[in-house]
């Protein structure tokens, strides 16, 4: 977009009478530094982050990445102001362009994800039966590492074969998307696709735990939905995480794919023996 001088002037005009102007990703920078130069505007960066390069896969997409980056980089050190949604962020940003920002976390809706959302009526919504159930929220890019939670998955599917893995989350990558359905089959794994932000509350509801393979996050927001919820978390330790989840949550070396799966197993096997003394109490 850089090259393209025209647009960022249309946009830049749009905003002749804005006083701030908040952008929360590049190129939409260039966009805040072209009406700041003509208007007097404040330009406030939001940063959510970018992944390094080393967490994707092809040549292609790490080129990409390494040249986005650079350019962000450019346009952030300009900036009036910045907010950063989380302190490994933070700490991120200060490394690379020297400098400093304010943490403002990702708010969670507490009226919608909140741990007195019923289990059994949501299971029945979107059609889970009483098997162990484990959930995924997230885009579908090898960056959040999903390959890896089914390589970890099919280690827990032979040591407890009554689980099932439901995946929300839309795919980025149509050849990625093929390889994690070819990961899937026989482990008891479900891909919904997309799901609606009014149905999205059920299957935090539903599930008995939230596991995650993410390889690098700025924030984490599912995580910390179904941290609202009341859900046992196991994932990488890698950025914010250990932030956003400081109960109930399990924490791997990122990339080991077998502490992942045992850990998910040493949870499913605590709720499974909570779940017999609960009944066996019953009259």
């Amino acid at each position: 977009m850089f090259l393209d001088q025209s647009k960022i002037q249309q946009a830049a005009n749009l905003l002749r009478d804005t006083d701030i102007v908040y952008s929360h990703q590049y190129p939409m920078n260039l966009i805040a530094l072209e009406a700041r130069k003509r208007y007097g505007s404040t330009f406030i960066y939001y940063d959510h982050g970018l992944p390094p390069a080393r967490v994707f896969g092809s040549i292609v997409e790490r080129v990409y990445i390494i040249l986005f980056r650079w350019f962000a980089k450019w346009t952030v050190r300009r900036a009036d102001r910045i907010i950063t949604i989380s302190y490994f962020l933070r700490q991120e940003l200060q490394r690379q362009t020297g400098k400093k920002a304010e943490v403002i976390y990702d708010r969670i809706d507490e009226r919608r994800y909140h741990r007195g959302l019923d289990q059994d009526t949501a299971r029945r919504f979107i059609g889970i039966d009483d098997r162990l159930m484990a959930l995924f929220v997230g885009r579908l890019s090898p960056h959040k590492g999903v390959h890896l939670l089914l390589q970890a998955w099919s280690i827990v599917f032979r040591k407890i074969p009554n689980v099932k893995l439901v995946i929300v989350g839309k795919a980025t990558f149509p050849r990625y998307l093929r390889k994690l359905h070819n990961l899937g089959k026989g482990i008891n794994v479900l891909f919904t696709g997309v799901v609606s932000d009014e149905d999205l509350p059920r299957y935090f509801a539903a599930c008995d735990i939230y596991v995650t393979a993410s390889l690098w996050e700025g924030f984490n927001l599912p995580m910390a939905e179904a941290h609202a919820c009341g859900k046992p978390i196991v994932a990488f330790d890698v950025g914010p995480h250990r932030e956003i989840a400081r109960k109930r949550s399990r924490f791997v070396a990122a990339g080991n794919i077998t502490e992942l799966a045992h850990a998910i197993i040493a949870v499913f096997e605590e709720i499974r023996d909570d779940l017999s003394v609960e009944r066996s109490a019953r009259p």
